[in-house]
């Protein structure tokens, strides 16, 4: 099957190198709209912070928003939200300041604020899609009453069978589990898009080199793990 999206239509004339002039075009501004909306949910934290939303009639901050900006009450509410919940992620702040993180995946990053640590929260958005960030998100957040729980049986096992593969076993709490999944559902990704360039153009790597970040921040969760 194709990766292009349904119905994507080239027009004639348009060069390969056009196309993807234009695909790199689109990929900066959204870096500069992620820059933007930081900056942007920077002053929303401030106005929240300094009441300068206040007025005759205004309830809240989030009720300001949507009368002044001219959004709805909940997307209003979730500019609010996320922008109190900034300035606990340095990290992930500056991320987003540099355009390198949207604020899809900043939104999401933020309901795990305080619960996670932020340097694998961040590592964590890297590897994923906005769409895996989310369910990992949802994961940790339907699981995290049982953390405890989780923690006291957490295991990490491996074996190779007599043919060579890798047998792997696991138990890890939801936000662990839930990074490992990503990774390994991003890394499989690429190493299917690695096999098909392979087969187009030979290369020689070894087998199974990857410097897939993915990878990386899925192994980092096998420390202190037993074999």
């Amino acid at each position: 099957m194709s990766d292009e999206p349904s119905g994507a239509v080239t027009e004639p004339g348009e060069s390969e190198a056009e196309l993807e002039s234009l695909r790199a075009t689109v990929c900066a501004m959204a870096g500069l709209l992620a820059a933007e909306m930081c900056r942007w949910l920077d002053l929303v934290g401030e106005l929240d912070r300094t009441h300068a939303w206040s007025g005759y009639g205004i309830k809240s901050s989030a009720h300001w928003l949507s009368w002044a900006c001219s959004m709805s009450a909940g997307t209003a509410r979730e500019h609010v939200r996320v922008a109190k919940v900034l300035p606990q992620l340095p990290l992930i702040h500056a991320a987003f300041a540099a355009g390198e993180q949207s604020y899809s995946k900043v939104r999401e990053a933020t309901r795990l604020a305080g619960r996670i640590d932020e340097s694998a929260l961040l590592n964590l958005s890297r590897v994923c899609t906005a769409a895996q960030l989310h369910r990992s998100v949802q994961g940790f957040r339907r699981a995290d009453t049982d953390r405890l729980q989780q923690e006291l049986t957490r295991s990490v096992r491996w074996r190779t069978d007599d043919d060579g593969s890798l047998i792997l076993t696991a138990r890890l709490p939801a936000e662990e589990g839930a990074i490992v999944l990503a990774a390994l559902e991003t890394a499989t990704g690429q190493l299917s898009l690695e096999k098909k360039a392979t087969e187009k153009t030979p290369t020689t790597s070894p087998p199974g080199a990857s410097d897939d970040p993915a990878l990386k921040a899925a192994a980092e969760l096998a420390v202190g793990a037993t074999p």
